[in-house]
């Protein structure tokens, strides 16, 4: 009778963490605004596109991103200074530096805004030195 109890208690604990596990993702995402997967991509692809220029070129970066293309990279995106992702445009904001791998400056930046002038921080998606990329 007592291990009856102690199965059945077993059983909900389990079916709680499971409902817990696929509830909260979701709940974390809702404070945000609605970020199209396709930024995050475009991002991953400069990174990579960036660290393979700087690595041919002894560490310096490009003088604009649209030299990445078509050697780089084979994202056309990376041309224009507004780009789509799925149902969003977005500006791209590319700061020059001399050399990668300064951990604390951004590289580029994908403005909600693009119309707006930058240097002020909006919410979007930076692409910082040490080319790890995060949402602001």
């Amino acid at each position: 009778m007592i291990r009856e109890h102690i199965l059945e208690a077993i059983v909900v604990v389990i079916i709680v963490g499971v409902l817990a596990a696929m509830l909260l993702p979701s709940l974390k995402r809702s404070g945000s605004p609605a970020w199209p997967g396709e930024a995050h991509e475009f991002l991953t692809n400069v990174r990579s596109a960036l660290s393979d220029y700087s690595n041919k070129h002894q560490g310096s970066a490009p003088q604009s991103l649209a030299a990445l293309y078509p050697d780089y990279t084979k994202d056309k995106r990376v041309r224009d200074p507004i780009i789509d992702c799925g149902s969003m445009r977005l500006g791209v904001v590319y700061y020059r530096p001399e050399r990668l791998g300064s951990p604390e400056t951004a590289l580029v930046e994908l403005l909600v805004n693009p119309s707006t002038k930058t240097r002020h921080k909006y919410r979007g998606w930076v692409l910082w030195g040490d080319l790890r990329t995060e949402l602001r």
